[in-house]
């Protein structure tokens, strides 16, 4: 095809931005396409994706099967990302587990932090 790439690496809530202000031409991302997200750009539904979940792997680590197993643990999502959104609503709605943990803590840890994941 003759198409060249040259990748860029930079912060997921950078690049909305970056592709409005030309610095890149486009972004292979996984998006949640929202409202607000394309009002500001083009956006392309090219792959389906499920919920994904890590955890330490550790004997006394609560495990993890789904969402409602985060309540009371902190957790942290990419920064600009819809996770953030989801996971404040989801924190919101969790009801008080039977074990006494309170509701989870968002952590967006985000720019320039040193645990942000890259």
């Amino acid at each position: 095809m003759g198409i060249t790439i040259k990748p860029v690496t930079v912060g997921f809530d950078a690049i909305i931005p970056g592709l409005k202000a030309k610095r890149y031409d486009a972004s292979f991302a996984g998006f949640w396409i929202t409202e607000e997200r394309t009002k500001e750009v083009d956006m392309v539904p090219f792959f389906q994706s499920g919920s994904q979940y890590i955890a330490k792997a550790r004997p006394s680590s609560p495990k993890v099967n789904g969402i409602e197993d985060l309540c009371g643990l902190r957790v942290a999502v990419p920064s600009g990302s819809y996770e953030v959104t989801y996971a404040k609503e989801q924190s919101a709605n969790a009801p008080q587990r039977a074990r006494g943990r309170s509701r989870s803590g968002i952590q967006d840890p985000g720019p320039g932090h040193p645990r942000r994941p890259q």
